[in-house]
């Protein structure tokens, strides 16, 4: 099963590539251009959750990190192939929204945006706590490695082992020193190599590489938006986690001017709701979040 997933998201990151990225940036003024791409690692995130009845339950994400001279992001895949068409030229309106509709209707989706090494020095988080969509900054390396002797083949790639804590986990992650990038998934920075893979010490979150390739994409971009939110991250990983613990309850009324229900179907996956714009993603196995403090 895991291995037909991984296979259809190889194809599909072939032919989309092909299909879209031959076109110029379009929407300017929407975006702002961080670096060129050099390189691209797709990586599925897991999510071994257990809920009350005890069944053990894994949530799949599929993940993208791009990495430029200067800068990487990562972000969902859906929602890197949505920033693409977003900034490309003569794509079909119906396109752009069937890849829209996905990215909303996506059961597992990564909601935060990583730009590392963003501005240069640090890292800037783009995440939602409905109906707002917050900012905030930290340094780029927050995680201060220890270096180990273990090695162990990733994606082709032999990678050395290295361990940290952060945000109340204990890390285990894999560089591979052939890739000399200081990057990695999520937040996992700081290392002598591209980290392939990483798990907290419990294996409830884990990351593995799936895909590693040379870029041929226009730009990597961040959106402009005026309604940004600025925070720190110790007041955003506080409310956020109280936050989704029951979303439904925890907004604010007063903070509600607009509620719109966007149906696709009959199905309980075949709605998205929106709060001021915003979406409200109502997770079905409830909230694991990958930092506690």
């Amino acid at each position: 099963m895991k291995e037909g997933i991984v296979a259809f998201i190889i194809i599909l990151a072939t032919l989309f590539s092909a299909r879209i990225y031959a076109q110029e940036v379009d929407n300017k003024n929407q975006f702002e251009i961080l670096s060129k791409p050099l390189y691209e690692c797709i990586y599925s995130y897991n999510i071994k959750v257990v809920k009350n009845t005890n069944e053990p339950i894994t949530e799949l994400y599929n993940t993208m990190l791009q990495i430029g001279s200067s800068c990487a992001k990562f972000s969902d895949y859906t929602t890197y192939l949505t920033d693409s068409l977003d900034q490309s030229t003569n794509v079909q309106e119906s396109i752009r929204k069937e890849y829209e509709t996905k990215k909303y209707r996506s059961l597992y989706h990564f909601g935060a945006e990583v730009y590392q090494n963003y501005p240069q020095g640090k890292m800037t988080i783009v995440d939602i706590i409905t109906p707002n969509i917050f900012t905030y900054q930290e340094d780029s390396f927050p995680f201060q490695w220890e270096l180990m002797q273990d090695t162990m083949t990733v994606c082709g790639y032999v990678c050395n082992k290295a361990v940290a804590e952060y945000g109340g986990r204990k890390w285990i992650a894999w560089y591979a020193n052939d890739i000399p990038v200081p990057y990695g998934p999520w937040k996992l920075t700081g290392l002598p190599g591209l980290v392939l893979a990483a798990a907290d010490n419990e294996g409830i979150h884990s990351f593995t590489a799936i895909l590693f390739r040379k870029s041929d994409a226009i730009c990597i971009i961040k959106e402009k938006n005026a309604k940004l939110v600025t925070t720190n991250r110790g007041k955003f990983i506080k409310n956020k986690n109280y936050f989704e613990q029951d979303p439904m309850h925890n907004i604010p009324v007063e903070s509600v001017s607009q509620m719109q229900v966007i149906k696709y179907g009959n199905g309980p996956q075949d709605k998205s709701a929106f709060i001021n714009g915003v979406q409200l993603r109502i997770r079905p196995n409830g909230y694991t979040p990958l930092e506690l403090e």
